[in-house]
């Protein structure tokens, strides 16, 4: 039988840590990062027509992460 040790107290739960980060708030900074590295070289590398959109379709995933 298996026995699991569940803590009464949420307290006694101590987060993986990565950068001063636990690991939620890690990947909504690296998704962020992600998309604004992306739609800055978007606006070097793809055309004017493409790089407006890009730029406005962008803002919702890094409203949605952040």
């Amino acid at each position: 039988m298996l026995v699991m040790d569940v803590p009464t107290d949420i307290n006694q739960i101590d987060p993986k840590q990565w950068f001063g980060l636990t690991g939620r708030q890690f990947l909504c900074v690296s998704g962020v990062v992600v998309c604004a590295v992306g739609s800055i070289a978007c606006q070097f590398l793809a055309p004017a027509e493409v790089s407006h959109v890009v730029d406005q379709v962008i803002i919702i995933p890094i409203v949605l992460l952040v």
